[in-house]
């Protein structure tokens, strides 16, 4: 692929980001969280391939981490339904003003932030081309990486480490696809339909993680009495979920994936 078309990638997955983040600072839609935080990860993904990520601006970085903040919390809050919501004032107005000061950061974060100088600086430091060698390589790495962490794949932060190479070796064929209605001219050695699910399975676990993660927090601490029975019995529901999701991922892993 020669710089022009590399080019073309960062103006359109950059001009993305910018009009996802206008929409952003006032209601803070979920759907516009997650989507800003897609597209980061497939600019990353690009930058990656090119070995060019350390030209990542530190607010653009900062940026993604307070977008986690919101978005994790905004996921925990879903997951209360109405009644037990009702049931729960003094917890969830703890939640409720942690993710009001996420917001507050992100916007804070934003300000610092010129969409229009960093899609400059990356466009500064394109190759004049991505050849298959560097794709060949970027996918080893990945798979290497993979393979570690397949070694210890009973711990969280292995098959976090897992998903996360997954995605961006998904991210990266579907560029190829999306972008230049080209096949990935590297064999990834498993299958689209296998990438997807295995995700899929780790986002979910992941989440469920996030969840029981919030109900060991201190923000649960010194609640009135009824409100900590409910969130001992919601701890207990959401470990067995997690429990069972955790089972269900590793049986797609040993069963699908073999690098």
């Amino acid at each position: 692929m020669n710089r022009n078309l590399l080019s073309e990638v960062i103006h359109i997955y950059s001009r993305h980001l910018h009009k996802l983040y206008q929409q952003i600072p006032g209601h803070f839609e979920a759907e516009h969280i997650h989507e800003w935080r897609v597209g980061y990860k497939k600019l990353r993904t690009f930058l990656r391939l090119m070995d060019t990520t350390s030209n990542f601006p530190s607010a653009f970085k900062h940026l993604f981490k307070a977008s986690g903040e919101i978005r994790d919390r905004q996921l925990l809050l879903d997951s209360f339904p109405d009644q037990s919501k009702l049931a729960l004032p003094v917890y969830l107005n703890r939640v409720g003003q942690e993710l009001f000061q996420a917001k507050e950061q992100f916007v804070t974060i934003a300000e610092d932030l010129s969409f229009e100088k960093m899609e400059k600086k990356f466009l500064d430091k394109l190759p004049d081309y991505l050849s298959d060698e560097q794709l060949k390589k970027f996918v080893a790495e990945k798979k290497g990486a993979i393979r570690l962490a397949l070694l210890a794949k009973e711990n969280d932060i292995s098959l976090h480490t897992i998903r996360k190479h997954l995605k961006d070796l998904l991210y990266a064929e579907k560029l190829y696809d999306q972008q230049w209605g080209l096949r990935f001219p590297v064999s990834l050695g498993i299958s689209e339909k296998v990438l997807v699910e295995i995700t899929q399975l780790a986002g979910d676990y992941n989440d469920l993680c996030i969840r029981v993660d919030f109900l060991k927090a201190d923000n649960t601490l010194h609640l009135p009495s009824k409100e900590a029975e409910i969130i001992g019995q919601y701890r207990i529901e959401w470990e067995e979920m997690k429990d069972a999701a955790k089972t269900e991922l590793l049986k797609k892993i040993n069963s699908t994936l073999s690098l």
